[in-house]
């Protein structure tokens, strides 16, 4: 699919992407911010061909979030407790997906599958926003982590 391939695409760029804490944490919220729009974009097309390489740049742009982020947990985490860190990450996704599909699925007993893709691109950006300072503020310094 064209998501897979950008997701390949963007797994290989990601090499490049370097270990500065900050930069990390900065490139995860644009990756999240990319996505948001991107989905916001999808359910505004009224016509099938600009999925396609909207689907290209949402892969590319979730495995490079992907990368950034695991890159960056491990930049932060103590060895010790990154098993239990990696494993919240995996029970924190899995329980963001069920809300995801639980919402989108109540969402669309009342609007359209387009305005349900705009609301949770823009949902998605403005998380992305609002947790920038967060996320950003709270990235050590390489002598602090260390």
């Amino acid at each position: 699919t064209m998501a897979g391939l950008g997701a390949l695409a963007g797994s290989w760029w990601s090499r490049a992407i370097g270990n500065d804490a900050l930069v990390l944490a900065k490139s995860f919220v644009a990756q999240l911010l990319i996505l948001g729009g991107g989905v916001a974009l999808m359910g505004l097309q009224d016509v099938l061909w600009p999925l396609y390489p909207l689907s290209f740049a949402l892969g590319f742009s979730e495995a490079r979030a992907n990368v950034v982020l695991n890159s960056l947990l491990l930049y932060v985490t103590p060895e010790p407790q990154r098993g239990r860190v990696f494993a919240a990450l995996g029970a924190i996704f899995v329980v963001a997906s069920t809300v995801a599909y639980v919402g989108s699925g109540t969402l669309l007993s009342w609007m359209s599958p387009g305005a349900v893709f705009v609301l949770g691109g823009v949902a998605s950006g403005v998380v992305a926003v609002v947790a920038r300072p967060i996320i950003v503020k709270s990235v050590p310094t390489r002598a602090s982590a260390v």
